[in-house]
Order: structure tokens, then C-alpha cells, then sequence
């Protein structure tokens, strides 16, 4: 794998991550070159996909899209104490 290339790929989709939760929410995204190259559900699909696009020499990573929807806990704290005897 060319370590330059990839290292490039994964501060692209860094760079583009709200692009890419807008159109990728939820799924895996495979990039080279600073391109979306394939997406899918799973991991298996996504890689699968990108392989019949690029050649066997030419590399690419896979990435996990979040969809960047905010969620919130709420702990409610006990009113109650505890004591020890």
C-alpha cells in the first residue's frame, strides 16, 4: 500500500467529512485518490465494489461514515444517599 496516498485519502475525507455524512450517512465509503470510489452498507460490499473499479495495483481505504446526528444522554442524578452503618 502507498502510505502517501492513503495518508492523503484519510485527510481528504477528514476535510470532507459533512459532505460525506450528507450523502453517505451510515454507510462505508471506499476512496482513492481523493475520490469516492464505491459505498455500500457493510465493509464486505464496499471493498468488493472497489476492487472491480481499480486495477490490482492501485489501493484505496475504507471508511465508516457517521451520519453526524447529535445524540443526548440524560442522567438523572439520585435524590437519594446512600449511608453506611
Amino acid at each position: 500500500m502507498d502510505l502517501r496516498s492513503a495518508s492523503q485519502d484519510f485527510a481528504w475525507v477528514s476535510e470532507n467529512l459533512v459532505e460525506l455524512q450528507k450523502q453517505y450517512p451510515g454507510k462505508f465509503v471506499a476512496v482513492a485518490n481523493r475520490k469516492v470510489i464505491a459505498s455500500a452498507d457493510n465493509w464486505e460490499d464496499a471493498d468488493r465494489r472497489a476492487r472491480q473499479v481499480l486495477d490490482r495495483e492501485s489501493t484505496f481505504i475504507l471508511e465508516y461514515i457517521e451520519s453526524g446526528d447529535l445524540y443526548a444522554f440524560v442522567i438523572p442524578l439520585s435524590t437519594q444517599t446512600i449511608t453506611r452503618n
